[in-house]
């Protein structure tokens, strides 16, 4: 199957019971530039991100699982602890790479993608979402009688 919605390029096929789409992913604002490094730069760090008035704050494990992890107020705190909520990954496209975020510690999967870009003598990234990579799993197709 082949969408075309505007400025994004949706690309689906059905396989095995699952359906994949990639989109082609958009480019950083003005004035700065993919980042390159994704799992160096973040691998063992907290992200710390706002968008309006959400906040988050993110630890990305290092380790070989990639486990997301929710810092909240620290561990063994008694009403807000610290947990795992999903995992990190870093996809290379021909450009840039994708940061992604899979969260599948409570109910149905959701996951986010972005580009991470930077001002080349900044300290602080901008996220911009893509619709990188999406999977539907536990896909039924229905004969129609």
């Amino acid at each position: 199957m082949r969408f075309n919605f505007g400025k994004f390029l949706l690309l689906a096929s059905v396989a095995g019971g699952c359906l994949t789409a990639w989109a082609q992913a958009p480019s950083c604002p003005t004035g700065t530039e993919p980042q390159s490094g994704l799992a160096t730069l973040l691998g063992g760090k907290t992200m710390c991100a706002t968008s309006g008035s959400d906040r988050w704050q993110e630890y990305h494990d290092s380790g070989a699982a990639k486990d997301l992890i929710d810092w909240k107020r620290g561990l063994g705190h008694a009403t807000d602890p610290t947990k795992r909520v999903g995992r990190w990954l870093v996809a290379e496209l021909p450009k840039a790479e994708v940061l992604t975020h899979i969260y599948d510690a409570f109910g149905p999967q959701v996951s986010y993608s972005w580009l991470v870009c930077r001002a080349p003598s900044a300290s602080t990234y901008t996220l911009v979402p893509t619709l990188s990579l999406i999977h539907i799993s536990k896909l039924r197709l229905l004969r129609r009688r």
